[in-house]
């Protein structure tokens, strides 16, 4: 049953919303870190190269990384991570839905 909820049509619709919010988060995170170079760099404690280096490595790291968890047909996979991970909160998904995915969120977990 678990698994059905996962391949409905209405459970899929979910994992996308879920997914699509997870992202947004996860990026924001990602360039709040990166936001914080442009902070060193405006004020002095960071040269332009590193500052270019530190863009070109979010561009080719962490934004590749997250673009391919949140491609499309990866959304329960994103979410279990995205629980795990504290991006979305246990009330923000359904019960039915969460206990589909706890045995995926507790690989992340404990990863």
């Amino acid at each position: 049953m678990k698994d059905g909820l996962l391949e409905s049509r209405q459970g899929r619709k979910e994992l996308r919303r879920l997914a699509s919010l997870a992202h947004d988060r996860d990026l924001t995170r990602a360039l709040e870190a990166l936001d914080a170079a442009f902070a060193e760099w405006r004020e002095g404690k960071l040269e332009a190269y590193e500052l270019n280096e530190r863009i070109h490595d979010y561009h080719q790291g962490v934004q590749r990384e997250i673009w391919t968890l949140y491609k499309r047909g990866n959304e329960g996979l994103a979410v279990a991570r995205a629980l795990a991970l504290d991006l979305l909160e246990p009330a923000e998904v359904a019960p039915e839905l969460a206990a589909a995915l706890e045995p995926t969120t507790r690989l992340f977990r404990s990863a």
